[in-house]
């Protein structure tokens, strides 16, 4: 008993002793810093360099005895991290994407030992319910939707209380998106307010939504002027502390001296430590120490000054558009003279090397053009002796030349010079000839002179002219993926150049299609070419390559495909199939067989045109094309029409042969052999490419316009979205109040639209890849993965089925160069510079190998988007992405075999997939038992390939088919349904039993069916359908709307018999809404009209009403005009005004509004006006960037842009919106903006001027074509004008804006308005 005493009581003090000194052993206080992905650009939502710089601050400027551990990307998986953790800070995105939704239990374990917590800006907000209460339990507080709101304004914190967070801190002011109202604990029972401030009343201007405004934000504020807390601390009874603060949404945040010390103290606060009476120490303006740091650490660029010579670019704003040129020569025998485009592509880049003559050391001038030249070369035209490079007489500035040399860039002249020449100096003056600069306004003409003693090579001279780094690839190493997974080089030029398209045969060859002609490039006289790539030591790096073939008709061909010895090149007009007879990898004209297989395809040398085929599950071709269109017949006869005001406008709107009309971009399939082509979804913008499932379902992105580039799941036969229904009018013609971009681009509040799938901003997407199985698939069975050079990226998605939908929840970053979202050289994102290397990473495409590997082409350039390239090396890379440390290698394939077909079907890679199918299919009956052994596969997407080709197999197989219709999952039943529809077997019979299966995808499937079937077939089927709807899912919506097509109004009559309710049911209402049929209009304006209904449903049906092309339709929409309530009644003017330019323009709809008939038409001159204000001469563009910018002067100043363009909610939509659109753009972008609206227009601000009726001139932008034409002029305004009022019509060379020389602005007051777009 005694010595159990002494044992309890020596445990006892052990314990006190230990618990006593854990702080001392353990040594530094440690403090967990997580980031979660960065997901707002550049300058807000920076969580990673956020935690980067309190890291710092707190371990290197703080003179605290502190540790930090960081983590970025959301949840540690290793939660190790933790185990010595004082207090966690969270900067992250929030809400559902919240890191620790998924983590309760864990934190809180954390939590009851005192662990602190700390969150920042949209890191307080979490979902409500468990998240919500656990948030309030460790922090205080938490945002709730419906009850916080999240807006931008200047908060005023006038008082503090007095608190250790606070100690060091300064009353302050400071402009950030900071949310207010948060929830939190009752009687805010432990919490203690820190920052506190009234917000202004237009913070609640917004209308009510999740996070914009609600009743209850509105007493407190507006009602009981309650301050708002926005920064609070709490503490728990066991000691647990949190503290809370909403702002850092702008990273420059951070630059707050009183700002970043308040949050520091309450970091060490949270972790238990003494904060200093001063605050915690840090350095001030961290943002600009991180941005520096990051450039130094950049690569430097090779100096062309090597040169004996090297101009400044010179443009048609350079004083005479040219320079004086002179260089030291004395003992030279070599002597080179080079012309190089100015870093924007060579287009309009004539130039002359004016009165070039040799000094001797006498000083007697020789004309270097009586001199022979040992070589001459230029990418344009000819090097001339006194004549340009088109072979008129030289001018520069519009000044005849006496003597010179004509050139274009990029050139190179050659001369030797004798041996002991006396030659000391030459001297010339370079300048853009007139053959360029008259052109376009000259704002495409750029050039560089040199003279040198040595050749130069081009690439470093345009890389170091414009600050690129010298480097032809992007370093493997620092590309960041997936964790697990490794990146290696597996092939570079010069193997190949400039990747468009890329496709892996059943060897893993890779067949690359090249671009080095595209657009204003064309280095390759005898066109572009296709080359095999090799590893064939097999050790993962090619080191091989030779061409395919190579035709003079390749303008940088967009799509190379491999199908056995078939080889498919997309090179518009022409999709064209090359067959290696005798498979030795290159064209032999006379042993192998080219065909055309289809032709019609607009866009020569255009991205809006033909794209890659990829071999679908059925053993069809797929593929698309983007909205430069088609008039395209296959081997049937069958004629696919498709137009827009993009382009091939004599066709748009023109039916098909099956009497549908498709427009802009279409995605199709078609026979191997070029018969039966049909359309599976149209109205794209320009989709580069398709992934096809073995499921059957197409997966693809679609280029934006402004910023809404997309990643979708097709649904078969979906219209997109991107034009209107005739093709004419553009979508900014069409947008309507209350609609943002992305809304109004894909026109997602029209009925007969589908879903736009994942909408994330401006980009460029490119290739997209499916992966199903493989040595990821554990992983990434199932996954997405698509390209988008702009952003420097590879996105990924899960796809996940939604009701009738698939869709794409959550966008994985699959692998990128630039994790902190620093984009340049995008039409988004400073389109003219680049910020470092991390830019140059440009994936094109992404391919599945035989191997299971994934592999990407990077076409490596400054520039993605605006059809150009700044790459004259032309160089690219092949990168291999995999598990680390796997062992790869190509499978074999025995294809004689049943067993080598079999194995050839389950491989990763699509198109080698094919070579197993389509031999098991020609086996016919005798290949059923293996293939049926499949349906019992462990992956679905080899079940789905087994499906497919049984189908194929006659009536057993059919047979087999059938019985998958039954199958537990409905994904295989959608496919099975899918396959009996493709060989036309039973389809009635079997859509009538499916109509009313219990998932919803399969009775989309079912509604789809039923497209091309008659009235008398479908019709119990989809009423059927309609019943199954549930009043929300809009993609059934969709489906069912397809499947009605050319029957609407019969359905819509069996719809009110059936359906029909006394009371609103929107089901009912739904679907009549979907149908918009002209015998629906009573019913459609009733409900317009019916004030018991919630605005949002007013406001759909407003746009149903608004697409019915009748005259009762028009009349209605007047009614409701003058009846309505005022939001319905001015949306209903808004809709008349806009269809009165098309579809009712025959119905005289502006006359009923107005209650009498309008006089004739006469119109006036309306020409976008030259100047603002006295011209003024301004100094050099790098001379006004000297100046300091001041913002806020820049504010007062910047309503001179308003009679052009909006910025905010001010202004007019007449040029483009500045809203945002220079946090994106470096200072000298914006600034040559300003200066030179000309030398770059923006996608859609190309003017046009018009002499009508009268003589007269209107100048404009055009929004409509057709009759009538709708063009915007100067003020915003749409003028509406019949085709026969209009005389004649002509593109503008140069901008509609003024330039800033005649806004009546000094250089001090352009640059603050530079400062002023810049920050906001």
């Amino acid at each position: 008993m005694y010595m159990n005493k002494i044992f309890i009581y020596t445990y006892r003090f052990s314990t006190l002793v230990i618990l006593f000194l854990a702080p001392l052993l353990r040594g530094k206080t440690e403090i967990v810093l997580l980031a979660g992905k960065d997901s707002h650009g550049n300058n807000a939502h920076n969580w990673g360099e956020g935690v980067d710089l309190l890291s710092n601050a707190l371990t290197k400027e703080s003179g605290l005895d502190i540790s930090t551990r960081t983590f970025k990307g959301g949840w540690p998986e290793n939660s190790s991290i933790f185990n010595n953790a004082a207090t966690v800070v969270i900067l992250s995105d929030g809400g559902g994407r919240h890191p620790i939704n998924k983590h309760l239990k864990e934190f809180d374990i954390l939590a009851e030992k005192g662990v602190g917590l700390v969150c920042v800006h949209y890191a307080v907000e979490v979902p409500k319910g468990a998240p919500g209460e656990m948030m309030k339990k460790w922090l205080g507080g938490y945002f709730e939707i419906f009850w916080s709101v999240n807006p931008h304004w200047t908060a005023e914190f006038k008082t503090l209380p007095n608190h250790p967070i606070t100690r060091g801190v300064k009353p302050f002011s400071l402009k950030d998106e900071w949310y207010y109202h948060m929830k939190f604990r009752d009687e805010m029972n432990g919490v203690t307010p820190i920052l506190s401030a009234l917000p202004p009343h237009d913070t609640l201007k917004r209308g009510d939504g999740p996070h914009s405004n609600n009743p209850h934000v509105r007493k407190s504020v507006l009602e009981r002027k309650e301050k708002q807390h926005v920064a609070w601390a709490s503490e728990r009874e066991n000691g647990q502390r949190g503290f809370g603060i909403t702002g850092a949404h702008h990273h420059k945040s951070w630059d707050n001296d009183d700002f970043r010390t308040c949050v520091l103290n309450a970091i060490v606060w949270t972790a238990k430590l003494e904060v200093p009476e001063n605050g915690v120490k840090s350095s001030s303006n961290p943002t600009q120490k991180q941005k520096e740091s990051k450039e130094s650490s950049l690569p430097a660029a090779i100096d062309p000054k090597k040169a004996l010579f090297t101009s400044k670019i010179i443009t048609p704003m350079t004083k005479n558009h040219s320079t004086k040129i002179e260089a030291k020569i004395k003992g030279v025998e070599n002597l080179y003279l080079t012309i190089t485009d100015g870093g924007n592509g060579y287009s309009c880049d004539w130039a002359d090397w004016a009165n070039p003559v040799l000094i001797d050391d006498k000083g007697k001038q020789t004309k270097l053009t009586s001199l022979k030249w040992k070589s001459a070369k230029a990418d344009w035209g000819q090097v001339r002796i006194d004549r340009n490079a088109g072979g008129q007489p030289l001018r520069i500035n519009g000044k005849k030349i006496e003597f010179g040399i004509g050139a274009h860039a990029n050139s190179v002249i050659h001369y030797v010079l004798a041996k002991g020449h006396r030659y000391q100096t030459f001297q010339a003056t370079g300048g853009i000839d007139n053959g360029g600069s008259d052109q376009k306004g000259g704002r495409d003409s750029s050039v560089q002179f040199f003279v040198s003693d040595k050749p130069i090579l081009l690439s470093r001279i345009a890389k170091a002219s414009a600050e690129i780094p010298q480097v032809d690839h992007f370093p493997p190493d620092q590309l960041i993926v997936s964790q697990g997974l490794e990146v290696k080089l597996w092939a570079k030029s010069p193997l190949f150049y400039n990747p468009t398209n890329m496709d892996i045969d059943l060897k893993g060859r890779i067949w690359v299609a090249e671009g080095r002609n595209y657009r204003g490039r064309r280095t390759q006289e005898d066109g572009d070419r296709i080359v095999v790539v090799e590893d064939k030591d097999g050790d993962g790096i090619a080191e091989s390559s030779h061409v395919f073939v190579q035709e003079k008709t390749f303008l940088s061909p967009l799509g190379i495909a491999v199908v056995d010895n078939k080889i498919i090149v997309s090179q518009p007009p022409d999709l064209i199939v090359y067959t290696d007879v005798n498979r030795n990898l290159r064209f032999e004209p006379e042993k192998d067989k080219r065909e055309v297989l289809l032709t019609g395809f607009d866009g020569k040398n255009h991205d809006h045109s033909l794209h890659s085929v990829t071999v679908g599950p059925n053993g069809q071709y797929y593929l698309n094309f983007g909205n430069k269109g088609a008039q395209v017949t296959d081997k049937d006869g069958w004629q696919l029409n498709a137009g827009s005001f993009y382009s091939m406008k004599n066709i748009s709107g023109k039916p098909s042969s099956d009497g549908q009309v498709y427009l802009g971009g279409v995605a199709f399939r078609v026979n191997q052999d070029g018969s039966g082509l049909r359309p599976i979804g149209h109205n794209f913008r320009n989709s580069y490419e398709q992934a096809v499932s073995s499921l059957g379902d197409v997966f693809q992105n679609d280029n934006d316009d402004p910023p809404a580039s997309r990643t979708a799941w097709l649904m078969e036969y979906g219209n997109m979205g991107f034009t209107s229904r005739n093709g004419l009018r553009k979508w900014s013609s069409d947008k309507m109040t209350g609609q943002t971009t992305q809304v109004a681009e894909w026109r997602q509040e029209d009925p007969g639209v589908v879903p736009a799938g994942d909408v994330y901003g401006g980009g460029s997407p490119t290739g997209i890849a499916f992966y199903e199985n493989g040595i990821m698939e554990d992983r990434f069975g199932g996954y997405v993965i698509s390209c988008e050079p702009a952003r420097n990226v590879l996105f990924g998605y899960h796809p996940k089925v939604e009701n009738a939908g698939i869709t794409l929840p959550e966008r994985d970053i699959f692998m990128t160069s630039n994790p902190k979202k620093n984009f340049a050289g995008a039409d988004f994102a400073s389109a003219g510079s680049i910020r470092g290397l991390m830019n140059l990473f440009r994936p094109s495409d992404v391919c599945i190998g035989p191997d299971g590997a994934i592999y990407v082409a990077d076409w490596f350039d400054a520039r993605v988007g605006g059809h150009g390239t700044r790459d004259t090396g032309q160089t690219g890379a092949i990168y291999r992405i995999a598990p680390k440390g796997a062992k790869l290698s190509i499978p074999k394939f025995d294809l004689a075999t049943t067993s080598g077909q079999i194995e050839a079907l389950k491989n990763p890679s699509p198109n080698v997939r094919e070579l197993g199918r389509a031999r098991l299919e020609k086996a016919g009956k005798q290949s059923i038992p293996a293939v049926r052994k499949l349906l019992t596969h462990p992956n679905s997407f080899i079940q789905g390939r087994a499906i497919w080709l049984l189908s194929k197999l006659g009536s057993e197989g059919l047979k087999i088919v059938e019985n998958q219709l039954k199958h537990q999952d409905e994904r295989i039943r959608v496919c099975a349904f899918r396959a009996l529809r493709h060989n036309d077997h039973r389809i009635i019979e079997h859509a009538a039993k499916l109509a009313k299966d219990p998932s919803p995808s399969v009775r989309r499937e079912v509604a789809l069916a039923m497209r091309y079937q008659p009235f008398e077939k479908a019709r119990d089927i989809l009423l059927e359908i309609s019943k199954g709807y549930d009043g929300e899912d809009r993609y059934y919506l969709e489906a069912f709307g397809i499947g009605c097509t050319d029957k609407e109004e019969k359905i819509y009559a069996e719809l009110k018999k059936y359906l029909r309710t006394q009371k609103y049911d929107p089901r009912y209402a739904g679907l009549v809404w979907r149908l918009h049929t002209a015998s629906s209009v009573s019913e459609i304006k009733s409900w317009v009209l019916d004030e018991k209904l919630s605005q949002k449903i007013r406001r759909s049906m407003l746009f149903a009403l608004s697409l019915i092309e009748a005259p009762q339709a028009a009349r209605a929409m007047v009614e409701v005009a003058q009846k309505g309530n005022n939001e319905t009644s001015n949306l209903a003017k808004a809709f008349i005004d806009k269809r009165d330019q098309g579809i009712w323009n025959n119905y005289s709809v502006k006359d009923l509004l107005a209650g009498k008939k309008s006089s004739e038409t006469s119109y006036v001159d309306r020409l976008a006006p030259t100047a603002f204000g006295p011209e003024t001469k301004l100094p050099k563009i790098s001379e006004i960037l000297e100046l300091k910018g001041n913002s806020k002067n820049g504010k007062s100043v910047i309503g001179r842009c308003y009679v052009c363009h909006k910025v905010g909610s001010v202004g007019v939509e007449f040029g483009p919106t500045l809203a945002g659109w220079g946090s994106g753009q470096d200072r000298e972008t914006i600034l040559k903006a300003i200066i030179e609206p000309s030398a770059d227009l923006a996608h859609g601000y190309e003017g046009t001027e018009l002499v009508v009726k009268g003589d007269k001139r209107i100048q404009g932008f055009v929004q409509a074509e057709g009759d009538p034409l709708v063009i915007r002029v100067f003020g915003g305004e749409d003028l509406v004008i019949a085709a026969k009022d209009i005389k004649s019509r002509k593109k503008m060379k140069s901008s509609l804006m003024a330039p800033a020389s005649k806004l009546g602005l000094d250089a001090q007051q352009i640059r603050d308005v530079v400062e002023y777009l810049k920050v906001n």
